[in-house]
C-alpha cells in the first residue's frame, strides 16, 4: 500500500518496510488490460507491468521509484524495475507500470563500468 494512501486512510507512516507480491504481466496483455478499462495507454518496451486483472494488490502513490524485485532460480533477488506510474491503485484491469531495468542495462553499464 502506498505511503500516501496509508496516510489518507489514517494508517500513519509505517515503521516497517511495506511489500506486496504481484505477478509480471506481458506488455501486450497489459496494454489490452488498460484498453479494457477504457484507457488508451501505450505500454512501451521500456516499461513492464505487474499486478492482478481484478486489482487486489498494487503499488500506489508514494511508491514511485521503489523497487520491483524478482527472485531468480538460485534464490538471489534482482531489480526488475522501479515503480513508474499507474492509474488508481489496485483497480481492476489497471496494473502498476514499472521502468524495465533491462531496457536501460547498456546505459547503466556504460555509466558504471560494471559488466
Amino acid at each position: 500500500m502506498g505511503m500516501i494512501v496509508m496516510l489518507m486512510t489514517g494508517g500513519g507512516v509505517p515503521s516497517v518496510l511495506q511489500e506486496v507480491q504481484v505477478p509480471i504481466i506481458e506488455n501486450p496483455v497489459c496494454q489490452e488490460m488498460f484498453q479494457t478499462a477504457g484507457h488508451a495507454k501505450t505500454i512501451l518496451s521500456s516499461f513492464l507491468c505487474a499486478g492482478y486483472a481484478n486489482g487486489q494488490k498494487d503499488s500506489c502513490e508514494g511508491d514511485s521509484g521503489g523497487p520491483l524485485m524478482m527472485e531468480r532460480d538460485d534464490g538471489r533477488f534482482v531489480l526488475a524495475g522501479t515503480v513508474s506510474h499507474g492509474i488508481k491503485c489496485a483497480a481492476p484491469y489497471l496494473p502498476g507500470v514499472y521502468m524495465r531495468t533491462t531496457y536501460y542495462k547498456p546505459w547503466l553499464r556504460s555509466i558504471t563500468g560494471v559488466q
